[in-house]
């Protein structure tokens, strides 16, 4: 082979190279651009996913309350004659307990 020809199959080998080199130097900004882009949604979502579990916890926190609260009324809504035959009604079942556990 001819020096000639070495130097110009040297050249094309380099001129290959830097071509490639170019294009992985592109798709390296560009994967470098879609990372960036993903950790900003990634901590976007993050934020919007503690916003989104701190309105769970107070619903519920309401939730709980409003439950509680129900039993109260329930509770208080029932007249004197109802609250005194649940309270037989319990006393009987203490009773009924107690003799089954002495037995």
């Amino acid at each position: 082979m001819s020096e000639v020809s070495k130097y110009e199959s040297i050249i094309n080998d380099l001129n290959l190279i830097e071509t490639q080199a170019e294009i992985l130097k592109n798709k390296a900004k560009d994967i470098e651009l879609r990372n960036s882009q993903v950790e900003r949604i990634i901590e976007q979502l993050k934020a919007e996913n503690a916003l989104l579990n701190q309105k769970v916890a107070k619903l519920e926190e309401e939730l709980e309350r409003l439950n509680v609260k129900t039993e109260l009324d329930i509770f208080n809504s029932l007249t004197s004659k109802e609250k005194e035959a649940l309270k037989s009604k319990i006393e009987d079942l203490i009773s009924k307990i107690d003799y089954h556990i002495s037995s």
